[in-house]
């Protein structure tokens, strides 16, 4: 089996380019329908397979026939035909309004709203946690120096967000604190995300994330924090990424690490910390102070440069839909090939992508999990179809580690298994990757 790898961009000191005009965000909410409509065929896909064969987290698993999957999967669909009924009821409230009192309109409204804040509360809690916790298996230790979160993607509730939170902690014997993004219906949850994504705002479980994140990062007893994002969750980990750029210091951001299943992002910022600027001589010989300088044109001059994270890393299944009109769109995958689009206001996709091929299926248990971390006998088993199977000969080379910037290129004989380019990998039953 071929999986397609792509490394990093690769940027290299004294490079500089012009940044492209930055989008209107109606012009990418247009983009993101247009989406919808080249690969509507794709949607089905979210779901499947579904059943997985062989089941690796039997009741864990999203789709596993369990009283509380069962009862979330009907409380979804029904807000999916109450929301849709909102939805296209809208543009007849404005006709009725020249013909019948306000007051019809408005009770419609308040009947809609009690009905669907109550079902929510039910897939959510009775009162919305930020946060829960996954635990490993009894017996395990937790090494009080790291830091691991967790932000779910869309139409994850208590029930599947504790089920993500809990496959996470038994596959990588980590404590993981899971930051909720509460499920408002899949319908809802799009429009969410057109908000995160297009409009670039902030709400209250992005804030949160950012938050405890800063929190972690500052503190001095943190040495490495590792953040896992799925779906929606990628959009809401790119703003809090944004937003710990511009708060964070630089030696704090470089504890963190990211990895991301099925993205949503329209952008992935990993900006270069270094080179610094050498002083260019003024015609009298002098250093101009106070004045801005520019870069030296000759790269000799320049500190070799890192990047601020050193390891991104992306998994996506060729077929999900999510992960197409995200990480495999915007990433340096589409940009090698020549079809990339204009990145999000000027902004790139960073860090490394690992395609599995052929794979369908968005559920981060069921679909992600359960293929690339397979389970025997209560642990990681050391190999899988994925981890083993060979790098696409057609991946492009010139990219690197996030964190070095010296181009690594790989060549097309280069067939090396992908367990033994995914740092995520040397994570699993609790090991640790080399510094």
């Amino acid at each position: 089996m071929l999986t397609t790898f792509t490394p990093s961009r690769a940027v290299r000191a004294g490079s500089w380019s012009t940044p492209p005009t930055p989008k209107s965000p109606f012009s990418l909410i247009a983009s993101d329908f247009g989406f919808v409509v080249k690969l509507y065929r794709d949607l089905p896909g979210i779901f499947l397979p579904l059943m997985p064969s062989p089941r690796q987290s039997e009741n864990l698993d999203e789709l596993y026939p369990s009283y509380s999957n069962l009862r979330d999967i009907i409380l979804h669909a029904i807000l999916v035909l109450l929301q849709a009924a909102f939805i296209l009821s809208l543009p007849l409230c404005l006709l009725l309004t020249m013909f019948v009192p306000l007051t019809v309109t408005c009770i419609w409204f308040a009947i809609f709203a009690v009905v669907d804040l109550l079902l929510c509360r039910l897939l959510n809690g009775p009162s919305v946690k930020q946060f829960y916790i996954g635990h490993p298996p009894s017996g395990t230790d937790i090494d009080p120096t790291e830091k691991w979160l967790f932000i779910n993607g869309i139409a994850t509730g208590e029930n599947w967000l504790q089920n993500n939170l809990d496959r996470l902690a038994n596959t990588f014997r980590r404590e993981i604190t899971g930051v909720q993004n509460p499920t408002k219906g899949i319908l809802f949850d799009l429009i969410e995300c057109l908000i995160q994504r297009d409009l670039n705002y902030p709400t209250a479980d992005i804030r949160a994330g950012c938050l405890v994140l800063k929190h972690a990062l500052e503190s001095p007893k943190i040495k490495k924090a590792v953040l896992l994002l799925h779906s929606q969750g990628g959009i809401e980990g790119a703003a809090i990424i944004d937003h710990l750029l511009a708060e964070v210091a630089e030696a704090d951001l470089a504890k963190l690490e990211i990895y991301t299943f099925a993205s949503a992002a329209r952008h992935f910022n990993n900006p270069i910390r270094n080179p610094l600027p050498v002083p260019v001589p003024v015609a009298n010989g002098d250093v101009a102070n106070g004045a801005a300088v520019r870069p030296s044109a000759s790269p000799e001059l320049l500190e070799k440069p890192m990047r601020v994270f050193r390891y991104i890393e992306h998994y996506a299944n060729s077929g999900d839909f999510v992960a197409k009109i995200g990480v495999l769109q915007f990433s340096q995958r589409n940009a090698a090939r020549g079809t990339a689009l204009t990145p999000f206001n000027g902004k790139v996709f960073e860090g490394r992508v690992f395609e599995r091929a052929g794979a369908t299926g968005h559920l981060l248990n069921q679909h992600y999990l359960d293929e690339m971390f397979r389970m025997e006998g209560g642990e990681v088993a050391e190999g899988n179809a994925f981890m083993d199977s060979l790098m696409d000969p057609d991946s492009v080379g010139g990219g690197d580690e996030s964190g070095d910037m010296e181009s690594e290129t790989l060549e097309p004989a280069r067939m090396v298994p992908i367990k033994t380019l995914s740092r995520l990998w040397e994570y699993r039953n609790g090991r640790s990757p080399a510094s």
